[in-house]
Protein backbone atom coordinates (compact mmCIF):
# COMPACT_ATOMS: atom_id res chain seq x y z
CA UNK A 1 0.00 0.00 0.00
CA UNK A 2 1.51 3.53 -0.66
CA UNK A 3 2.03 5.78 1.82
CA UNK A 4 -0.07 8.91 1.67
CA UNK A 5 1.64 12.42 1.31
CA UNK A 6 1.53 14.49 4.52
CA UNK A 7 0.13 17.68 3.26
CA UNK A 8 -0.14 21.14 5.64
CA UNK A 9 -2.67 23.61 4.05
CA UNK A 10 -1.94 27.70 4.63
CA UNK A 11 -5.22 29.38 6.10
CA UNK A 12 -6.50 30.36 2.78
CA UNK A 13 -8.60 27.82 2.38
CA UNK A 14 -10.48 27.53 5.27
CA UNK A 15 -11.44 31.21 4.50
CA UNK A 16 -14.10 29.67 2.04
CA UNK A 17 -15.81 27.85 4.70
CA UNK A 18 -16.16 30.69 6.74
CA UNK A 19 -18.25 32.14 4.04
CA UNK A 20 -14.90 34.69 2.84
CA UNK A 21 -14.32 34.82 -1.08
CA UNK A 22 -11.09 33.47 -2.03
CA UNK A 23 -10.23 34.38 -5.58
CA UNK A 24 -9.44 30.74 -6.98
CA UNK A 25 -11.73 29.62 -9.36
CA UNK A 26 -14.21 26.64 -7.77
CA UNK A 27 -11.95 26.46 -4.62
CA UNK A 28 -14.57 25.76 -1.83
CA UNK A 29 -15.93 23.03 -4.63
CA UNK A 30 -12.86 21.50 -4.74
CA UNK A 31 -11.85 21.30 -1.17
CA UNK A 32 -15.20 19.27 -0.33
CA UNK A 33 -14.34 16.72 -3.15
CA UNK A 34 -11.15 15.99 -1.76
CA UNK A 35 -12.37 16.12 1.91
CA UNK A 36 -15.21 13.47 0.73
CA UNK A 37 -12.48 11.33 -1.13
CA UNK A 38 -10.28 11.01 1.93
CA UNK A 39 -7.42 9.99 -0.39
CA UNK A 40 -5.03 12.74 1.16
CA UNK A 41 -3.67 13.35 4.31
CA UNK A 42 -4.34 16.36 5.04
CA UNK A 43 -3.24 19.03 8.31
CA UNK A 44 -3.64 22.22 9.20
CA UNK A 45 -1.67 24.72 12.13
CA UNK A 46 -3.63 25.92 15.33
CA UNK A 47 -2.28 28.96 13.85
CA UNK A 48 -4.51 29.10 10.78
CA UNK A 49 -7.77 28.62 13.43
CA UNK A 50 -6.44 31.68 15.20
CA UNK A 51 -6.32 33.38 11.89
CA UNK A 52 -9.70 32.56 10.39
CA UNK A 53 -11.06 34.08 13.35
CA UNK A 54 -8.80 37.45 13.06
CA UNK A 55 -10.35 37.95 9.76
CA UNK A 56 -13.97 37.43 10.90
CA UNK A 57 -13.16 39.67 13.62
CA UNK A 58 -12.13 42.08 11.04
CA UNK A 59 -14.83 42.05 9.05
CA UNK A 60 -16.70 42.37 11.88
CA UNK A 61 -15.20 45.68 12.85
CA UNK A 62 -15.49 46.70 9.42
CA UNK A 63 -19.15 45.69 8.98
CA UNK A 64 -20.43 45.56 12.39
CA UNK A 65 -22.44 42.30 11.30
CA UNK A 66 -22.12 39.49 14.11
CA UNK A 67 -22.63 37.36 11.05
CA UNK A 68 -19.35 37.09 10.41
CA UNK A 69 -18.70 36.34 14.02
CA UNK A 70 -21.38 33.21 13.64
CA UNK A 71 -20.26 31.93 10.72
CA UNK A 72 -16.52 31.76 11.73
CA UNK A 73 -17.62 29.54 15.39
CA UNK A 74 -20.08 26.99 12.73
CA UNK A 75 -16.44 26.84 11.03
CA UNK A 76 -14.44 26.55 13.40
CA UNK A 77 -16.33 24.35 15.31
CA UNK A 78 -16.93 22.14 12.58
CA UNK A 79 -13.18 22.08 11.47
CA UNK A 80 -12.57 20.66 15.04
CA UNK A 81 -15.95 18.17 15.31
CA UNK A 82 -15.29 16.47 11.43
CA UNK A 83 -11.97 15.28 11.09
CA UNK A 84 -11.38 16.74 7.92
CA UNK A 85 -7.72 17.68 8.65
CA UNK A 86 -5.40 16.48 11.15
CA UNK A 87 -5.01 20.02 13.73
CA UNK A 88 -1.43 20.40 14.63
CA UNK A 89 -0.99 22.45 17.59
CA UNK A 90 1.85 24.65 16.58
CA UNK A 91 2.00 26.25 19.86
CA UNK A 92 3.36 23.13 21.75
CA UNK A 93 5.84 21.93 19.28
CA UNK A 94 9.32 23.26 20.80
CA UNK A 95 11.56 23.01 17.28
CA UNK A 96 8.59 25.49 15.68
CA UNK A 97 9.06 27.81 17.60
CA UNK A 98 12.76 27.84 17.21
CA UNK A 99 12.09 27.52 13.22
CA UNK A 100 9.67 30.45 13.52
CA UNK A 101 12.23 32.59 15.22
CA UNK A 102 14.72 31.61 12.96
CA UNK A 103 12.51 32.77 9.80
CA UNK A 104 11.35 35.90 11.45
CA UNK A 105 15.24 36.68 12.40
CA UNK A 106 16.20 36.50 8.82
CA UNK A 107 13.71 38.69 7.82
CA UNK A 108 9.87 37.18 7.40
CA UNK A 109 7.49 39.65 8.66
CA UNK A 110 4.48 37.66 8.98
CA UNK A 111 4.52 35.51 12.21
CA UNK A 112 1.86 33.62 11.66
CA UNK A 113 3.38 32.61 8.35
CA UNK A 114 6.73 31.82 10.62
CA UNK A 115 4.82 29.84 13.01
CA UNK A 116 2.87 27.46 9.86
CA UNK A 117 6.21 26.88 7.88
CA UNK A 118 7.99 26.08 10.97
CA UNK A 119 5.02 23.39 11.24
CA UNK A 120 5.50 22.28 8.11
CA UNK A 121 9.07 21.69 8.21
CA UNK A 122 8.78 19.82 11.89
CA UNK A 123 6.08 17.69 10.64
CA UNK A 124 7.62 16.45 7.29
CA UNK A 125 4.53 17.97 5.08
CA UNK A 126 4.32 19.61 1.95
CA UNK A 127 2.71 22.99 2.17
CA UNK A 128 -0.24 24.31 0.55
CA UNK A 129 0.01 27.96 0.46
CA UNK A 130 -1.10 30.91 -2.29
CA UNK A 131 1.44 33.47 -0.17
CA UNK A 132 4.48 34.04 -3.02
CA UNK A 133 5.70 35.79 -0.78
CA UNK A 134 6.61 33.26 1.57
CA UNK A 135 7.27 31.10 -0.72
CA UNK A 136 9.79 33.13 -2.50
CA UNK A 137 11.40 34.03 0.89
CA UNK A 138 12.07 30.24 1.72
CA UNK A 139 13.37 29.52 -1.64
CA UNK A 140 16.22 31.94 -0.70
CA UNK A 141 17.21 29.72 2.08
CA UNK A 142 19.37 26.93 2.15
CA UNK A 143 18.27 25.08 5.58
CA UNK A 144 14.65 25.49 4.11
CA UNK A 145 14.90 24.61 0.48
CA UNK A 146 13.84 21.08 1.21
CA UNK A 147 10.25 22.22 2.25
CA UNK A 148 8.23 21.59 -1.34
CA UNK A 149 5.63 24.55 -1.04
CA UNK A 150 2.66 24.48 -3.67
CA UNK A 151 -0.13 26.89 -4.77
CA UNK A 152 -3.42 25.87 -5.17
CA UNK A 153 -3.11 25.17 -9.05
CA UNK A 154 -0.32 23.23 -9.29
CA UNK A 155 -1.73 21.06 -6.37
CA UNK A 156 -4.69 20.69 -8.19
CA UNK A 157 -2.80 19.46 -11.84
CA UNK A 158 -0.09 17.44 -9.79
CA UNK A 159 -2.21 15.39 -7.08
CA UNK A 160 -5.74 15.78 -7.75
CA UNK A 161 -5.88 15.04 -11.40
Amino acid sequence: MNQMTKWLFDTTYLLPFQGFDVKIKNLKNDLENLFLSKEEDIAISSCSIIECKWSAIKQFNKHNDKLYLDKSTRAINHIFNSNIFTILNSWEINQVNIYADELRSKGMTDLMDCWILGTARVEDRKMISEDKEAREFIEDLNDWKSLEILNWKEFKNNVLN
